[in-house]
């Protein structure tokens, strides 16, 4: 892999300007190409030992440079590896992380790729927030629908109530209407639909490494930045992290997510409560950290006292 030289401002024909850097970070970003490179999709090692997709959340403060650090390195990664940069916060208005994610994937690989990226419209839609929110969290049970919980969720508590005190006898599925009942298989039709398109949309990533393994001017892995989750709505960031880790957890891709992470912990911990431990839960979504340290104020205000853009 070949050295990264950040020292100058970059010059036209590039889509955006990266003044000099001044921090030196350069070789931060080789470290971590290397790392990645190898974690991501290391040939030596058999089938079975390659890891699904790699997670890696790289730790930065507010002012500490991550943004122009990620920009920088996606844009010299792109010389040599397929690349997609996601800014979640920009896109924090849809209520479909997923959406975002394999909408970005495909109009920046298609710009890089020398075969056909798509991905059937389908197994997409599935994904759409067409249901209401009862149906979102019955379709979560993996093991199907519980008649019981489908009725506390259908009811208001007085309307229980008053049904309790009606019959006293636990509900089972024949105090349903048919119209209930209907409304559940249609749930777990829509839920083993999902799963479905969840396997057609892997298979079709994993079609794209093995074909960007064969395009002579790209190398594995795909590397796809994240960035400014820490922004985002509380939900919207949750749920970015679930779909990185679960949907596109296929080898040979490399997630970037860059977060101020202690402010991500306060995110979660609004979903979940203070006494919650955020930061064992967000380690079950990343492999490794890397932090970039805040710099000292003297070098802080010389980034951005930067000038050489307007000479």
């Amino acid at each position: 892999m070949k050295e990264f030289n950040w020292s100058k401002a970059t010059k036209p024909p590039l889509e955006e300007y990266f003044p000099a850097d001044k921090l030196d970070r350069a070789r931060y970003a080789i470290f971590l190409s290397r790392l990645l490179a190898q974690e991501g999709f290391d040939k030596s090692k058999p089938d079975d030992e390659q890891k699904k997709n790699y997670v890696l959340n790289l730790n930065a403060e507010w002012g500490a440079g991550k943004t122009y650090f990620l920009k920088r390195w996606s844009r010299e990664l792109i010389v040599d590896f397929p690349v997609v940069y996601i800014d979640a916060w920009q896109q924090d208005y849809s209520d479909d992380p997923f959406l975002t994610v394999i909408a970005g994937i495909i109009k920046q690989l298609q710009r890089q790729a020398k075969f056909n990226i798509t991905i059937p419209k389908s197994a997409v839609s599935m994904f759409k927030a067409v249901a209401p929110a009862i149906a979102q969290g019955l379709t979560k049970k993996i093991s199907g629908i519980d008649l019981d919980e489908l009725h506390t969720l259908l009811f208001s508590d007085e309307e229980i109530e008053d049904d309790q005190k009606q019959n006293s006898n636990k509900l089972t599925g024949s105090d349903f209407s048919p119209a209930v009942k209907a409304l559940a298989q249609n749930l777990i039709k829509d839920h083993e639909a999902k799963n479905k398109s969840v396997e057609v949309i892997k298979a079709k990533l994993a079609d794209w490494v093995n074909k960007f393994e064969e395009q002579e001017d790209k190398s594995l892995p795909i590397f796809i930045f994240i960035d400014e989750l820490d922004r985002c709505r509380p939900s919207y960031a949750v749920e970015m992290l679930e779909t990185i880790k679960h949907i596109f957890d296929v080898k040979g891709i490399v997630f970037v997510v860059a977060t101020d992470t202690e402010q991500l912990q306060h995110t979660i911990k609004s979903i979940y409560g203070e006494g919650f431990d955020a930061k064992v839960y967000l380690g079950r979504f990343f492999n490794s950290r890397y932090s970039l340290k805040r710099p000292a104020l003297k070098d802080f205000l010389s980034v951005h006292s930067d000038t050489t853009k307007f000479e």
